[in-house]
């Protein structure tokens, strides 16, 4: 099944590169000591991990530098009947990582367990054994398949934040084929025998967190629509639960980024450059809008004094794009003797959207008032009657420049997606300048609700819950409160929270909808659920006709795009990726119309990317009532996915209901 294939892909190669990336910066070590080390750990965990007798290649490697060093053990075998194992430990002997792949085991079919809880069960008593010091709690996970779950960390009971992986046991539940578990070291654990009531930390919450008004778009929309939201004042920072202080977590992490040069052909905010004109093309749109051509456009740029450009500045290239609407923008590229630079301009009215140009050297370290001065007066000269309700918001410096970043506020509120920056090289040159400024309707504060009822909404709605939080310079884990869910941010019109806050692992799908009792696709309906794949609306309407929105709403997460619980907010992602890839073709958008059986088929075709195949004319006269797009039917009837009746009839224009869909998605699911 794609999705577990994907799962499992991903989670290999993550674990992997980090390791190589690990291992790259990783301290010389004696290798008289590394020898040492390594057998050492190997004779605490080898009991654990099995004889390994049976391979013919062993190999180990050590990796310094973090809490604990780190210690790769691979043995494998060659030849047809290819067999590996690599574990990864730490010096106190917890297991890592670990994948035992084995070529006959690789082939045989899922047999034997089919249970999902027999199967937690015997995961929770093989991690036992595996990490007896570790202390893991087996979590269900939408994963796809029936033997992959996911790990917590805990201590004293409390889950440790961050500190989760995933185990996947074998066809038939007897071992574990792969492991893997994100474990910083053995750090001092702070008892929580005298911490405060949630009652109190919700308290102090509102007291040293608190919220914030403030304006976000929805990008969900087709238009730019803009909603006001209670949100935290402060992110990644969390009541202490042993005194109800402010506490803000700290991390050992290596960071491999490197920062990225940004492309011409990328707006200010970070928009791809979309629907690329021809010359002719362009020159049509300038007749028709008056749009600028890009030599008036450089001449304007040359003309803002604040920016200070060489006087022998020459444009190299132009490049006209379409932002969106009637707006189009052009990307300047031009040349001094020092270097090159670069410029983003409205192609209608001349505004400057962007501009980089650095030159090297080094400086007197710029104040901050002097800084600030500079750049408000920039911000002034090129945004105009917007640069109004910018505030200056960050400032840095130094021997090389300086940089002042700046927020909106509208009608004195934050609009979180609108923001300006004015860097300056250490000559005092503009080295770079962007503002990002949202054209539309803002809704009014009168129509607010109170920040106490928003926080009353948080607390009544969303899990505020005990965790243990890493203090890496104090080498310890300090119990916090925190909410499960990552956004918590109240939509300060309906009173709603703006992001599902239900957390998939706390729902009992056996009680989750409220009419599915009398349905024979109950077991299916729930099964589906388990597997990440769930609709926000807790009445699952089982013999309701199944809209197209929803059945690609449910393919899209079936094939591994998982998209959380399926609600209004889903379907232009599903639908992007639909008509993006050719599930939906043109002229087959009708989002509540009914889906036949054979809509269904072709939907499901395209997902698994054998259309080509289904079009052929190769197919025997499998079903009889079937004269046309004999393939779809034939290539899904022949995986177990689909089924025509006693009769042998496929019934291809027979509406299909909820509850169909459930049982076929969970068919694709384990096929």
């Amino acid at each position: 099944m794609k999705k577990t294939i994907s799962l499992l892909i991903a989670s290999v190669l993550t674990v992997g590169a980090a390791v190589s990336s690990y291992a790259a910066v990783a301290p010389a070590i004696a290798e008289k000591k590394e020898t040492l080390a390594q057998q050492t750990v190997l004779e605490k965990i080898k009991d654990r991990v099995g004889n390994t007798d049976e391979y013919e290649n062993f190999y180990s490697d050590v990796y310094g530098g973090g809490v604990e060093n780190v210690y790769a053990f691979d043995w494998s075998t060659e030849g047809d009947e290819r067999k590996t194992l690599s574990v990864t430990a730490t010096d106190d002997g917890i297991i890592t990582n670990y994948y035992k792949y084995q070529y006959e085991e690789y082939l045989q079919e899922e047999s034997g367990v089919s249970a999902r809880a027999e199967m937690m069960a015997k995961a929770e008593n093989l991690l036992e054994e595996l990490n007896p010091d570790l202390d893991l709690v087996i979590k269900n996970g939408n994963y796809g398949k029936g033997n992959m779950f996911s790990v917590q960390r805990v201590e004293n009971g409390v889950p440790v934040y961050n500190q989760q992986g995933y185990v996947t046991l074998n066809s038939d539940g007897s071992e574990i084929t792969e492991f893997y578990v994100d474990y910083t070291g053995d750090y001092k654990i702070e008892s929580v025998s005298k911490t405060i009531s949630k009652d109190e930390a919700e308290k102090f919450f509102a007291e040293k967190i608190g919220l914030e008004l403030v304006y976000r778009k929805d990008y969900g929309k087709d238009n730019v629509e803009i909603y006001m939201a209670y949100a935290p004042k402060e992110t990644g920072v969390y009541i202490n639960a042993l005194d109800g202080s402010k506490f803000s977590p700290t991390y050992y992490r290596y960071n491999f980024a490197t920062e990225a040069a940004a492309s011409p052909a990328m707006t200010a905010d970070g928009a791809a450059e979309e629907e690329k004109l021809s010359v002719a093309e362009m020159k049509e749109f300038e007749k028709i809008s008056g749009l600028m051509t890009g030599e008036e456009l450089f001449e304007i740029l040359k003309t803002k004094d604040v920016l200070e450009m060489p006087k022998e500045s020459s444009m190299s290239y132009y490049d006209f794009y379409h932002k969106g609407d009637d707006e189009y923008n052009v990307s300047i590229t031009f040349s001094t003797n020092n270097g090159n630079g670069s410029a983003t301009m409205n192609a209608k009215t001349g505004d400057i959207v962007s501009y980089n140009y650095y030159v090297s050297g080094e400086g007197k370290e710029m104040s901050e008032s002097t800084g600030t001065a500079k750049a408000v007066k920039v911000l002034k000269a090129l945004g105009g009657e917007k640069a109004e309700e910018f505030e200056k918001a960050t400032f840095n410096s130094d021997k090389w420049g300086a940089a002042v970043g700046f927020t909106r506020y509208h009608g004195g509120i934050e609009c979180e997606f609108d923001g300006a920056r004015v860097g300056f090289n250490a000559d005092g040159t503009v080295r770079n300048y962007y503002l990002n400024y949202t054209d539309a309707r803002f809704p009014s504060r009168a129509n607010a609700i109170t920040k106490e009822v928003a926080l009353g909404n948080i607390f009544d709605g969303a899990s505020y819950e005990l965790v243990y939080m890493s203090d890496s310079d104090k080498q310890k884990f300090v119990p916090v409160y925190m909410f499960k869910a990552y956004d918590v941010s109240i939509n300060a019109i309906t009173g709603e929270f703006v992001n599902d806050v239900k957390d998939f692992e706390d729902i009992s799908f056996e009680e989750y909808y409220t009419d599915i009792a009398n349905s024979p696709a109950k077991e299916e309906i729930i099964k589906l659920a388990e597997y990440g794949i769930y609709f926000a609306d807790d009445a699952f309407r089982p013999t309701e006709n199944i809209k197209q929105k929803d059945i690609i709403a449910i393919l899209h997460n079936v094939f591994g795009y998982e998209t959380g619980a399926i609600g209004e907010d889903t379907y232009e992602t599903v639908y992007r990726y639909a008509k993006r890839n050719g599930v939906i073709k043109k002229g087959e958008e009708n989002r509540n119309a009914a889906v036949t059986k054979m809509d269904a088929a072709k939907f499901i075709v395209r997902y698994l990317g054998y259309e080509d195949v289904a079009e052929l004319d190769i197919y025997a006269p499998e079903f009889s009532d079937l004269k046309e797009n004999k393939g779809y039917a034939s290539i899904l009837g022949g995986m177990g996915i689909m089924s025509g009746d006693e009769n042998g009839n496929f019934s291809p224009d027979e509406v299909v209901k909820r509850e169909d869909i459930a049982e076929i998605a969970v068919n694709i699911i384990e096929r």
